[in-house]
């Protein structure tokens, strides 16, 4: 189950997930009068030290149904056609929140007064849980063959 190179890589792809959760910045938008951060929970403005909060609770509920697909494809190694549908369940949501989190960051800069953006360390997670992702869904894809091409031989 571990041992296999694509439960590592949905390992990886957790961990990373699981920074986010943590609260990691993913953008910085700066205006004349206020500093928005964009995190996963919440959108913070910080007008001359006072905070402002705006908070989310779509893209946690989206971050935690990925973790758990990522939880069962890697506990599902005896059904490799189900892993095999879920890494493609996986990349689906990743890619759509990973757009998603994209248009709602640099649709900032559309605000009155913005003058740059700036995307943190936890915007670049996001593609590397994509690859992750694409890895291990090419490992599932090559024991699929490799047991095909066993049952063909007995």
């Amino acid at each position: 189950m571990v041992q296999r190179v694509q439960s590592l890589y949905w390992l990886g792809a957790a961990i990373c997930l699981s920074f986010l959760n943590f609260g990691l910045n993913l953008f910085e938008l700066k205006t004349n009068k206020s500093i928005y951060e964009f995190d996963l929970f919440s959108l913070t403005e910080i007008v001359n030290g006072k905070v402002v909060h705006a908070e989310f609770k779509f893209h946690f509920i989206f971050t935690i149904t990925i973790f758990i697909l990522i939880g069962v494809a890697i506990f599902s190694f005896k059904n490799l056609k189900r892993q095999l549908k879920l890494s493609q369940t996986i990349s689906f949501f990743t890619l759509i929140f990973f757009i998603e989190i994209t248009v709602l960051g640099f649709g900032g800069l559309l605000l009155d007064n913005a003058k740059s953006i700036v995307p943190s360390l936890g915007y670049y997670l996001l593609p590397i849980i994509l690859i992750l992702n694409f890895l291990a869904q090419k490992g599932v894809e090559k024991d699929k063959i490799l047991l095909d091409s066993v049952d063909r031989i007995r």
